[in-house]
């Protein structure tokens, strides 16, 4: 995979070579003879012995001590639609099936030989590392990304701890059995702490992806001290991208998934949600779009705006906002980091959305950049969230000299070209009422010719005793 940070330098491969020294004629004769019977048997074909897909996740689930974690009994549950109740390795494969390690309704061909790849990507699988893998792989499809290689052994490469040195080549040769066996050794080292961390470049933007910690079925903090955590963040290079709104409303529709408010337009390089808004799609706050203010502001929040030329504009509560200085602004809250410092008013956000883990999308600065970041969460085998206070500590950890806090949980989505890099907790995009564009300067948001086919809208229910939907 091109154009992307590689962090860690591959490992230099020793050999060890031998020395035959003849002493006598005899010695000579018995050493031709040795080595007669030596080139008949490399001349043969060599068998390895290689491992099925079905005895090497039985191996995982063992050295992850899963075996028998369900309390059901192993029959009761479902099994791939290839795989035989009778089958050796029945129990296993019901249980990983269970866990999602494999997908239902797919056949999983427990007998055939594991390939390399394969048996990476099932390890990756059973750690709760599946969104990732499959994301290196979308990367891997963008031309200037593509073509420099397996993207999953690349990715493989560059988790730490790493992979054993003979998992990360030859890709589609058998996985041998001291092979698997190194894999399995691996997996039960990443329960101590795992972490695969990315960058990815183009026309102005970064894009950082960061992981860390294995997932465990039933447990809401995975192995060890390190919960899971997916981090997903855009950098948009303020001397060459320019911020815009794009509201649902000019497809004729209140709300949309994000993908689809920017697939309407031409020219967008990255996406995120914005601000919060009602369960009937209303905004809540300031919205302003192309210079006009589409909707009232919110007492007590913070707001932030953008100019034509990609400069960015933060106001605290009681601040007065320099509307004439931008063209697009929106509300948001509380405001996590001002300039580099703490700031302690929660803005009247209600505590739950404070206080438990949830997901969460923020916008900032780093002194170069307009950083766009989201925090996966819901989701213990992928990641558990943060609450504000953990969302703060993350923002800095990522570089924010200024931090505000957007809305978050089934919300939070973040999109680059034309990839989804991360995954909503609703199990699908959450339609919203308007999308923030990451665009070249001088380039404003163009509907595509093609007329845009509309999907339907999902409706979501007030929560209880709340004015409006925050999460």
């Amino acid at each position: 995979m091109k154009n992307a940070t590689n962090a860690f330098k591959p490992l230099n491969p020793q050999t060890n070579g031998a020395n035959f020294i003849s002493r006598s004629p005899r010695v000579v004769r018995y050493a031709l003879g040795v080595a007669a019977l030596v080139l008949a048997l490399v001349a043969a074909p060599l068998q390895v012995q290689a491992i099925t897909r079905g005895e090497l996740m039985a191996r995982f689930l063992d050295e992850l001590a899963l075996t028998t974690l369900s309390q059901e009994p192993a029959a009761t549950l479902a099994l791939p639609v290839d795989v035989p109740p009778d089958h050796p390795h029945a129990g296993a494969l019901a249980r990983a099936m269970k866990y999602g390690f494999i997908p239902s309704g797919t056949t999983f061909l427990p007998d055939e030989t594991v390939l390399k790849r394969e048996g990476l990507l099932m390890a990756l699988h059973a750690m709760g590392w599946g969104f990732e893998a499959n994301l290196v792989q979308q990367l891997d499809s963008l031309p200037d990304l593509a073509g420099s290689g397996d993207p999953l052994l690349f990715m493989a490469a560059e988790i730490k701890p790493r992979p054993p040195e003979p998992l990360l080549t030859e890709g589609d040769a058998p996985l041998a059995d001291e092979e698997a066996a190194l894999l399995v050794q691996w997996l039960g080292r990443c329960r101590g702490g795992v972490i695969w961390n990315q960058v990815f470049s183009w026309e102005g933007t970064d894009l950082v992806v960061y992981r860390q910690g294995m997932g465990k079925p039933g447990s809401e903090t995975g192995y060890g001290q390190q919960e899971p955590l997916y981090i997903a963040a855009v950098g948009a290079h303020a001397d060459r991208i320019s911020t815009r709104i794009a509201l649902a409303r000019e497809q004729g529709v209140p709300r949309l998934p994000l993908s689809a408010i920017v697939g309407a337009y031409d020219g967008v390089i990255g996406a995120i949600n914005g601000g919060y808004f009602s369960s009937s799609g209303g905004i809540i706050g300031t919205l302003m779009v192309d210079g006009k203010n589409l909707n009232m502001s919110q007492a007590g929040r913070s707001t932030v705006g953008f100019s034509e030329a990609g400069q960015i504009v933060f106001a605290l509560p009681g601040q007065p906002f320099p509307f004439d200085r931008c063209t697009e602004a929106l509300q948001g809250g509380p405001m996590l980091i001002a300039n580099g410092r703490a700031t302690t008013d929660n803005e009247g956000i209600h505590r739950t959305v404070l206080e438990k883990r949830h997901p969460r999308t923020l916008v900032g600065i780093d002194g170069t950049r307009v950083l766009w970041a989201v925090i996966d969460g819901r989701n213990t085998m992928h990641s558990t969230g943060a609450t504000m206070e953990e969302t703060r500590n993350i923002a800095r950890s990522l570089g924010f000299r200024t931090a505000l806090n957007l809305d978050g949980g089934g919300s939070t989505t973040l999109w680059w070209r034309g990839i989804m890099v991360n995954r909503p907790s609703d199990g699908k995009e959450r339609p919203i009422p308007y999308a923030i564009l990451m665009m070249p300067h001088g380039q404003t948001p163009r509907p595509l010719p093609s007329p845009m086919v509309v999907p339907a809208v999902q409706a979501f229910p007030t929560e209880e005793n709340s004015p409006y939907r925050e999460y």
